[in-house]
């Protein structure tokens, strides 16, 4: 199972500069859903890994990856 946290540590640190322990508190006081970042992640995951040709099955890989369905990661790319 992917830990939302670290990712979510890690990608804004890639993206923003964000030190990890900054993330690491903005978690902790509520700032940052555990929810909303796992919506997020799946997200940029499916920008960078889309094919032409592959969108289902990468739609399942990420259901498997995130413990969701498959139809909740349609809803989740479709807003």
């Amino acid at each position: 199972m992917i830990d939302i946290r670290k990712r979510s540590a890690e990608l804004l640190k890639e993206n923003f500069q964000i030190e990890e322990r900054v993330t690491d508190l903005l978690f902790e006081k509520g700032w940052i859903r555990d929810d909303i970042a796992k919506k997020i992640l799946l997200k940029e995951e499916y920008k960078q890994k889309v094919e032409p040709n592959g969108k289902q099955i990468l739609k399942g890989k990420l259901a498997a990856k995130y413990h969701v369905s498959v139809e909740l990661v349609e809803k989740i790319l479709q807003k």
